[in-house]
C-alpha cells in the first residue's frame, strides 16, 4: 500500500488519526497557499545562516527557534485551526514545522565540519564490516 507514513524520526502515536493529521500538515505545507512559510526557511538560509555558523549554540538555538514561532505563526494565518481541535492541531503544526525545519538546517547548523567527517567515516566502516 502506498499510504502516506509520517517521517519517522518524529514522536507520534501511531493512530490512524495522527498520521492524517501530518498527512494533512504535509500537504497543506507543499501548497501554493503555504509559499509564504516555506519562504520564510529559504530566506533564513540565505541571510541569517552564514551569520549565525560561528555563533554559539544557545544563540543558534534562538535564532532557529525565531524561524520555528514565525513559520508556525504564518502556518496557523494561513491554514486557521478548526475551533474544535485548535490546541491540537496549532500543537501538531508546530512539530511539523520543526521536523521541517530541522531536517533542512541540521546539517547545515548542528554538525561542524569535525563532526561530520567523523559520522562520514564510521558510517563507512559500519558498512564495511557489516
Amino acid at each position: 500500500s502506498n499510504s502516506f507514513k509520517p517521517p519517522t524520526d518524529m514522536q507520534s502515536t501511531s493512530s490512524v488519526q495522527q498520521q492524517s493529521v501530518f498527512h494533512d500538515f504535509y500537504l497543506k505545507l507543499k501548497s501554493e497557499k503555504a509559499q509564504p512559510v516555506r519562504k520564510a526557511i529559504e530566506i533564513f538560509v540565505r541571510n541569517k545562516l552564514p551569520l549565525i555558523l560561528t555563533a554559539s549554540r544557545e544563540e543558534q538555538g534562538g535564532q532557529v527557534q525565531d524561524l520555528m514561532t514565525e513559520m508556525t505563526e504564518k502556518f496557523n494565518e494561513i491554514f486557521p485551526p478548526s475551533p474544535d481541535h485548535e490546541e491540537e492541531e496549532i500543537q501538531l503544526n508546530g512539530e511539523g514545522i520543526e521536523n521541517c525545519v530541522m531536517k533542512n538546517l541540521y546539517q547545515d547548523l548542528f554538525q561542524h565540519p569535525e563532526e561530520q567527517e567523523f559520522n562520514k567515516k564510521y558510517v563507512e566502516q559500519t558498512f564495511i564490516h557489516q
